[in-house]
């Protein structure tokens, strides 16, 4: 039928024998041996790479955490430590916010110096060496725009692959990206746009990183892959699920993100799960790898 010829003329899909496929893979192995198990771009955590390889072309991660958690933090670090093209969606925070940010974290000067504008000479010397690196970082390519709609933010990946050529994806955040159906129950929305995102990372070969909420009821306790916010099809589209779990402090009781916390790796489609002991400071909207491995 005339449909069925349409299908046909406009599928991306093509089909391969098989030891072409084997051939691929092959090269695939020898490029992870190569590079000390590490298939794709590092996240630059060197445990984390460890654990899930890196970020793998065609697969969609997904960073989880409560509000205020550290998701856009971890987030913001790993695109910031890529050596390739990327492009940052960013639909909650302006790309102004976002900037501040990344001075912030590079310059280690304290944001709340940025936003209230009183400096020290140190942190005037700290923002000057932040933004000539950063304003060389030509290919960190962002798209700013608040509840972004689904096609719109498609169409913008596919431009940047085509006009930038960036090798990763990074979003933040899911839930605020605006389905076309609004009709739809919110966790029907939140799968197709968590379908969308995985048919994105495999039509463009690359990785797409995307924070994510956890459900409320999970506040402050330990999160299961049960938690992630909306929909049970952000578990399945997902090949790596990491959720930020920020424990109080025993004597003040008081949670502070980046004092006792942990990146624990819930989904890991070819490997290993477990938590990663993070240490951090988001008056500098860091993470960085603890040395304590309990």
């Amino acid at each position: 039928s005339e449909a069925t010829l349409s299908v046909r003329r406009n599928a991306s899909a093509v089909m391969e024998r098989l030891p072409s496929c084997i051939l691929e893979a092959v090269d695939d192995i020898k490029q992870r041996v190569a590079n000390n198990g590490i298939d794709g771009l590092s996240t630059g955590f060197k445990k984390m790479d460890t654990v899930f390889g890196g970020l793998q072309k065609t697969r969609l991660y997904y960073v989880a955490a409560r509000p205020s958690q550290g998701k856009s933090t971890l987030l913001m670090n790993m695109a910031a430590n890529q050596k390739v093209p990327i492009l940052f969606v960013t639909a909650e925070s302006s790309k102004k916010e976002l900037s501040k940010r990344l001075i912030s974290y590079k310059g280690r000067i304290d944001n709340k110096h940025i936003n209230n504008g009183t400096f020290t000479s140190r942190d005037s010397e700290n923002l000057t060496k932040a933004c000539d690196g950063l304003i060389e970082k030509n290919d960190f390519i962002i798209y700013d725009e608040a509840n972004v709609p689904l096609n719109r933010l498609i169409a913008i990946c596919h431009d940047a692959k085509k006009y930038y050529n960036v090798q990763a994806i990074f979003i933040d955040y899911i839930q605020i990206i605006r389905y076309h159906n609004d009709r739809l129950p919110r966790h029907e929305q939140a799968a197709e746009v968590s379908k969308a995102l995985k048919q994105l990372a495999r039509d463009l070969d690359l990785p797409v990183v995307c924070a994510s909420q956890l459900r409320r009821d999970a506040e402050g306790k330990k999160p299961q892959l049960a938690d992630m916010s909306d929909s049970t099809q952000l578990e399945r589209d997902a090949d790596i699920v990491m959720a930020i779990y920020n424990i109080p402090n025993e004597e003040t009781k008081q949670l502070t993100v980046g004092e006792h916390t942990y990146v624990c790796v819930l989904k890991n489609r070819d490997g290993e799960l477990g938590d990663i002991r993070f240490d951090g400071d988001m008056s500098y909207y860091y993470f960085q790898e603890s040395s304590d491995r309990n």
